[in-house]
């Protein structure tokens, strides 16, 4: 996925999502006064700006599908991937395969458990 996005970039659609998925997480995240001071706070000490935290919707609203995949190759470069769990159950070849030639994924009873 990771070389997918850096060599054709995201869809318009895909930049709405993540869009939608930050605001959202964002606003849940300052439904007390406590959160919204502490964004006050945070924007002030980090971007020297505290009025940040009051625009930084509209702000995020004029980011681009060109800023977002410029962003994206230019920052995520070397990425160490890190499976926590059973390494009987993954591969090495999941992480470093091409995205067209990836291994068949082991069953999980979990998951695909027939429904009764």
């Amino acid at each position: 996925m990771v070389a997918k996005a850096k060599k054709e970039g995201f869809t318009e659609a895909e930049v709405k999502n993540m869009k939608t998925s930050y605001i959202t997480r964002l606003f849940y995240q300052q439904e007390t006064n406590s959160a919204q001071a502490a964004a006050f706070a945070q924007n002030e000490v980090l971007h020297n700006n505290w009025k940040r935290a009051v625009t930084l919707n509209e702000d995020f609203k004029n980011v681009s599908l060109t800023d977002v995949n410029n962003a994206f190759k230019k920052y995520f470069g070397n990425i160490s991937w890190v499976y926590r769990g059973d390494p009987a159950k993954v591969t090495s070849a999941l992480f470093t395969a091409p995205e067209n030639k990836l291994p068949v994924l082991p069953n999980n009873t979990k998951i695909n458990k027939p429904k009764d």
